[in-house]
């Protein structure tokens, strides 16, 4: 796996990666950091970066760690004893957890160099964690840095925002998860579906490493590909894969996904708006799609299975015939050029 560097970090969270950057080279390194915003924003790697830098022996002229250094390694292992990892037991992070942090601080250093808390989950702190955490925070000490983690930071003690420096995560670009995917070995297709269905990173990976993931998305291409073959039922095929689908509800929330993002592309294809196209490498089956039915069926189609989706999501329905009414509407439209008579899923 490719060290993360400050330079990956650019890639990901440009903003972020200048300003502790900046304040690192420039010896104005806050005492206390709110890492805030979504899970797989890089917000974890960030604290471990920020942790490496400070204790690493040999960075290089751009302040990157080497990361193979006892030091680096240990931090990469959570074992440095000057860096100290707290998460949530439960729904919350309770004083006890606090305390025995605090207490560690307050004993002499095994080891030489800066001293790291870094605190996930920050937005489980308790109103007693919160207040032990505080204590601290007004008076840190020496080489003494406090990293929380948080995807609420509203849920945070205005005390505690009030005297940590605020730095925000954007969501990653989808064009830069999918580039990452390809980049392990993941299929086009398959890299082109997940990179449009989740813009946290983690996920994206563990979503790549699922067989079933690419089982759903190449049962779609599967079902789109039957409207042009005699010898093909659409629902038929979805019976026969039923229980792959109806497994969960995202297994049907993913599916769906990539079944509307065919028929967008057949939009899309037809308008030659080609920089909005998921699966650019499918292009010859949207444009025959496209080439068949006018513009009103396909955004038609696109509606009745937003709907459907919307449906799984919040109401208890039959997802077996859902989803039959669906392809067959499908087949009525892509197939023979007609409205869905029945208007709704």
């Amino acid at each position: 796996m490719t060290a993360f560097t400050w330079d990956r970090l650019e890639e990901y969270q440009p903003v972020v990666a200048k300003m502790l950057l900046n304040s690192l080279k420039q010896g104005l390194t806050a005492h206390a950091y709110i890492l805030e915003g979504a899970k797989g924003t890089k917000r974890v790697d960030t604290a471990i970066l920020f942790a490496k830098t400070l204790l690493c022996k040999n960075l290089d002229d751009n302040f990157n760690p080497c990361g193979v250094c006892h030091n680096c390694t240990r931090i990469d292992h959570l074992s440095h004893p000057n860096v100290f990892y707290v998460s949530a037991t439960g729904e919350q992070i309770r004083k006890k957890q606090i305390k025995e942090l605090l207490t560690e601080f307050s004993r002499a250093s095994v080891e030489e160099g800066p001293r790291i808390y870094i605190i996930d989950e920050a937005e489980k702190l308790n109103q007693e964690s919160s207040n032990t955490l505080l204590k601290t925070m007004e008076e840190p000490g020496a080489e003494i840095y406090q990293v929380l983690l948080t995807t609420q930071p509203t849920a945070l003690m205005k005390t505690i925002i009030s005297r940590a420096q605020i730095l925000h995560f954007k969501p990653i670009d989808r064009k830069k998860i999918k580039q990452d995917l390809l980049l392990i070995g993941v299929s086009p297709r398959l890299a082109s579906a997940i990179s449009e269905s989740t813009f946290n990173t983690d996920m994206a990976i563990k979503m790549s490493q699922d067989d079933k993931t690419e089982q759903l998305v190449d049962l779609a291409f599967t079902i789109f590909q039957s409207f042009f073959k005699r010898d093909s039922s659409p629902i038929l095929l979805f019976k026969d894969a039923k229980d792959l689908v109806l497994e969960s509800g995202d297994a049907a929330d993913f599916f769906l996904g990539v079944m509307i993002f065919i028929m967008k592309d057949v939009l899309n294809q037809k308008f030659r708006h080609r920089d909005l196209i998921v699966f650019d490498s499918e292009t010859g089956m949207t444009e025959k799609i496209g080439e068949k039915i006018p513009q009103k069926i396909i955004e038609e189609q696109i509606g009745l299975m937003l709907e459907l989706k919307a449906k799984l999501k919040y109401n208890n329905i039959n997802s077996n015939l859902a989803f039959d009414k669906m392809l067959a509407c499908l087949e009525r439209g892509i197939v023979n050029g007609l409205s869905c008579s029945t208007g709704s899923i």
